[in-house]
């Protein structure tokens, strides 16, 4: 089972600390493992977040930017993560509708009220797909659903991740994804472009058209590899 990252963004010691414990006794009393992250802040948490959460237990009173704002400027970079508005006031939480946030707890956080809200979340989780990759693009953090990579581009030493709604734009080398994506049907048609092959709507005359209307072509040196990765692919999907 893979491990999940739990976020805890609150600048109460006293609270923090009870949220962690809970967290620790329910991954005693279960099979599962979790890796936790404390930020103090709601600042703290948008400006050093680093890498992606499924579980996300937000504070909503804090100091420097507090709960709601740090939510929505989260939801702009990771629209998946399950989010949990810790709060004095219940009333407050009901602004959380508006960030999708997934339930509340009310402070201070009792153990069973604790294990009844993690269940919840953690089979929220389990429904979501797994097929995510973490993209530190120079426009903040992004988990793209593999299925929403429509291809990636490269020119020079940046990569360009063009999505069925946003394109981005990072560091990288192309040859990496291709090793990692290998078995996902993404293929190589051109030195710098890497497709996915769930968005190739047609392929005629060394030319092919993506879902989202672009036309790439196909250079010879991938032709063959190209195709039959594409004939593979098909079989696979009509068997």
């Amino acid at each position: 089972m893979r491990t999940i990252k739990i976020a805890i963004v609150e600048d109460d010691a006293a609270e923090a600390e009870r949220l962690k414990n809970c967290i620790a006794q329910f991954e005693r009393d279960s099979s599962y493992q979790f890796a936790l992250s404390h930020f103090t802040n709601g600042l703290d948490f948008i400006e050093k977040v680093g890498s992606s959460f499924d579980i996300v237990f937000m504070d909503i009173e804090m100091p420097l930017m507090n709960g709601l704002e740090a939510a929505k400027r989260f939801r702009e970079a990771d629209h998946t993560a399950c989010l949990i508005f810790v709060t004095k006031m219940a009333q407050l939480a009901v602004k959380g509708y508006e960030v999708n946030a997934m339930d509340f707890v009310v402070k201070p956080v009792k153990p069973f009220e604790f294990r009844v809200k993690m269940r919840k979340a953690l089979a929220y989780c389990a429904s979501l797909p797994q097929e995510t990759v973490p993209i530190d693009s120079k426009r903040g953090f992004y988990r793209i659903d593999l299925s929403e990579i429509v291809y990636i581009e490269v020119l020079g030493h940046d990569l360009f991740f063009h999505t069925v709604d946003k394109n981005l734009e990072a560091h990288g080398v192309l040859k990496e994804y291709e090793e990692k994506f290998r078995g996902k049907h993404f293929s190589r048609c051109a030195k710098s472009f890497l497709v996915n092959l769930e968005h190739v709507v047609s392929y005629y005359n060394g030319e092919i058209e993506l879902s989202n209307r672009e036309k790439l072509a196909v250079s010879r040196a991938y032709k063959k590899s190209f195709a039959n990765d594409l004939s593979r692919y098909l079989g696979e999907i009509y068997k």
